[in-house]
């Protein structure tokens, strides 16, 4: 994952910001690259996609553990966790499209 795919600084907050402090920032970065504003219509879609991230408690917590755990390069990906650990991860990739999902232990 790059600096510039980090959600965090998609919408330019700290990973210790306030649920008003996202919704702020979102307002300011939504308008600035809203596409019938003149925007950046990709830009757009990436702070919309942030938000709807960051907004949820529970996807926010998924995706702080992730950006933790999972390093992302050109080509490659790699689990970075503690020996021992018990979290599990499926890793699939299409389109050049990552998806990480947590595997269940029961």
């Amino acid at each position: 994952m790059t600096q510039e795919d980090n959600l965090y600084n998609i919408l330019g907050i700290l990973p210790s910001a306030t649920a008003t402090q996202i919704k702020d920032a979102y307002k300011k970065q939504s308008m600035q690259y809203h596409p019938d504003k003149g925007g950046d219509e990709s830009m757009f879609k990436k702070v919309s996609d942030a938000y709807e991230i960051l907004k949820n408690p529970e996807k926010r917590k998924r995706y702080d553990i992730l950006i933790n755990l999972v390093k992302v390069d050109d080509v490659d990906v790699q689990i970075v966790q503690p020996a021992g650990s018990k979290i599990k991860f499926d890793i699939k990739q299409a389109r050049g499209n990552i998806e990480i999902t947590e595997v269940k232990n029961n």
